[in-house]
């Protein structure tokens, strides 16, 4: 816990060269593995990955200076093992059950406190989520849950969750898509798990 780091600790020249000596390592062993296919176009991919593991620490220092937040989780694990699964109760009294991990939760430590949960994305941004299809017909839940399992973690009934993709790589813009948990949100998420 001493290690994460607060709002305002900016990650250093050392946090750097780990990732990067890790995202080296991780690299070497799929091109071992044979599952990076010819070198001529794993050399740039593999160059690729490494620049944007340097600019995500960049992005993440800023990140968490502005919107004040302080890292309390990484793979929040729910319904495995010991762990509770997230409840779902439904508008028509079912109850619906989840298991999984969200990838990050953050402790928002101005503003009103509240969390932030995270879940990583590689691939080109989505742009915007629509609040009148906030889970894109019924493909992407993994938001309203991850804010379930965070608030029954390390928040209240009350506790205010906002949960965004971040899509963590220069071909997604470092962007974030956030999605509030609002009354309207969690009713249209509802009548998606009700269907």
């Amino acid at each position: 816990h001493a290690q994460r780091p607060g709002p305002d600790d900016a990650w250093t020249d050392a946090d750097r060269r780990r990732l990067g000596a890790i995202g080296a390592a991780v690299c070497d062993e799929y091109k071992a593995r044979g599952l990076t296919g010819r070198d001529l176009l794993w050399r740039p991919v593999r160059a690729q990955i490494l620049r944007d593991l340097r600019s995500f620490l960049l992005v993440d220092s800023t990140r968490r200076a502005q919107q004040h937040l302080e890292p309390v989780a990484a793979e929040l694990g729910f319904g495995f093992g010991d762990r509770e699964t997230v409840e779902f109760p439904l508008s028509d009294g079912r109850m619906l059950f989840f298991r999984g991990s969200a990838d990050r939760v953050d402790k928002v430590t101005g503003n009103g406190g509240g969390l932030v949960v995270v879940d990583y994305k590689t691939g080109k941004s989505l742009g915007t989520l629509d609040p009148t299809d906030p889970t894109l017909g019924g493909t992407r839940l993994q938001l309203p849950v991850y804010s379930a399992a965070a608030r029954a973690t390390f928040g209240a009934d009350d506790t205010a969750v906002k949960a965004v993709y971040w899509f963590v790589t220069t071909k997604g813009g470092f962007h974030e898509v956030a999605l509030a948990d609002t009354p309207e949100i969690r009713a249209e998420v509802d009548s998606v798990l009700r269907t």
